[in-house]
């Protein structure tokens, strides 16, 4: 089907930064452009957007039979209760915007929010496999990891036709660039590291992306590719794809070094080190009893037991000991990137005045919040003069939900999750149905790292990343398993 190719290349492209900006005078802030109020469309927006429209256009044709010309019917009480819930939120949305500053970046941000509600839906609805999320990830995993690796060793931009995906133009000496001072004896001095960007907006967003991407690609690496893609089985383009993946794990590990993300590295150091144990314990446990199992079917003879076990624990073996290389040098430098962090540091300041300055903002309009997007619109008027240079969101999305939607829009977020989940405890057993490397671990990434970073409810790919994640995670909730759809 047309809008699983659509579907398809909008993950792949998820990492770029390609798109068309404008500059109305609602943009500024203080004679500055800023970017996170730039109306801007995207080259993913496109896909998304013949993603939607591609399988509405395939959904209405099916729904509709010609030879007696009847349309699908709804349920009366399903209906109302539809009608009902939208039409509260709507009067939500306006009180929303009459309080803004600027309600045309409200309006705007709404706009955006319609969008990225649409692509929720599609995935609720169709159910694509996670397999093909997999391998759209692995792609672009593996470009933007490249992309990483080669501006750390030049300590610059690349160019050229990276510029088509979305890579800026920078050095080691851009005034603004990030960079990462690194401290070597006291006779060789400190030298600044450019932090790697790849084609995202900053090196704290590329960690994100890979933190999410790479445990997918490593739990569904050895995944087949089923014939509704290629029409026929090929084993080679199934090795092929294998190949790709353990690539780009490896390349994804360097590339997170390379970003210098402290909150992104310990993630995936946890992960890693849940791992370990999940190969040196579960998986042997778990082979143990296939063993036992097997045995009393097949009455298999003990030589061919034995074999089998020496086989398990060798692979588990090399398994973990791979998994360990990976996981030392991530402990080693995430170790060094944390021991540079003092509660003196300008990013540090900077964050905790945002905070404060958040907090103002919700006391003025604790219900509706102060409009969709209009935190750094209001920024100024409460931050201290020294500070206004600072523009930029509160690095916390929960803060930043809160200052923005108020107390009415954050619990009707928490009422809607509870509704799709029919109840607490359906929530509850749901989620021990889902396996913790598929979408359950990315999405406790995005939570946890949403703590310290904003870019999951500001910037396009992180937005676009934590909408897939969520579509996936409420799949896996409603059928309990993860079934290879296409």
């Amino acid at each position: 089907m047309i809008h699983r190719i659509f579907f398809f290349l909008l993950i792949v492209f998820l990492p770029t930064q390609l798109g068309l900006h404008f500059w109305p005078e609602w943009s500024y802030v203080l004679g500055r452009r800023i970017d996170f109020l730039s109306p801007t469309l995207f080259l993913s927006d496109i896909f998304l957007l013949l993603t939607c429209v591609s399988w509405s256009i395939s959904w209405i044709r099916s729904q509709y039979t010609i030879s007696n010309h009847q349309y699908p019917t709804w349920k009366k009480k399903n209906l109302y209760l539809f009608i009902s819930s939208f039409f509260l939120f709507f009067i939500f949305i306006y009180f929303n915007c009459v309080n803004a500053s600027s309600r045309s970046v409200a309006v705007y941000s709404w706009v955006k929010f319609f969008e990225y509600l649409l692509l929720f839906f599609y995935i609720v609805k169709t159910k694509p496999s996670i397999h093909l999320l997999s391998i759209g990830l692995t792609i672009g995993v593996l470009y933007s990891s490249g992309i990483a690796i080669g501006q750390f060793l030049l300590q610059h931009s690349l160019g050229g036709i990276f510029w088509y995906l979305g890579e800026r133009t920078f050095t080691v000496d851009t005034p603004g660039i990030a960079r990462f001072p690194l401290c070597l004896p006291s006779f060789l001095g400190c030298i600044e590291l450019l932090r790697s960007y790849a084609t995202f907006p900053h090196p704290n967003v590329l960690a994100g992306y890979l933190a999410v991407g790479i445990p997918i690609a490593l739990q569904y690496q050895k995944s087949k590719i089923k014939n509704q893609i290629y029409k026929f089985q090929n084993e080679k383009i199934d090795a092929w794809l294998n190949g790709l993946q353990k690539i780009a794990i490896v390349l994804g590990l360097v590339a997170l070094l390379v970003t210098f993300s402290r909150s992104a590295i310990l993630m995936v150091v946890i992960f890693g080190l849940f791992s370990v144990v999940k190969v040196f314990y579960f998986d042997r446990f778990r082979h143990m009893n296939t063993e036992k199992i097997s045995n009393l079917k097949n009455q298999r003879s003990k030589i061919q037991i034995k074999y089998q076990k020496v086989f398990g624990t060798i692979r588990n073996s090399l398994l973990g000991i791979c998994t360990l290389l990976f996981v030392i040098p991530l402990c080693i430098v995430g170790l060094y990137v944390l021991r540079s962090v003092s509660p003196f540091d300008e990013s540090v300041v900077v964050r905790e005045e945002l905070v404060a300055s958040a907090l103002k903002l919700f006391q003025s309009a604790p219900l509706f919040g102060i409009g969709l997007g209009n935190f750094i619109v209001r920024l100024p008027d409460v931050l201290t003069a020294h500070a206004v240079y600072f523009l930029q969101p509160v690095h916390n999305i929960y803060i930043l939900l809160l200052t923005e939607v108020g107390v009415v829009g954050v619990a009707g977020f928490v009422v809607f999750v509870l509704l799709f989940a029919k109840s607490i405890k359906g929530l509850v057993l749901s989620i021990k149905g889902i396996k913790l490397q598929s979408v359950c671990y990315p999405l406790l990434t995005i939570l946890v790292l949403g703590l310290v970073d904003h870019y999951w409810l500001t910037l396009q790919q992180g937005q676009l990343l934590l909408t897939v994640i969520l579509g996936y995670v409420l799949v896996s909730m409603k059928d309990q398993v993860l079934g290879e759809r296409y």
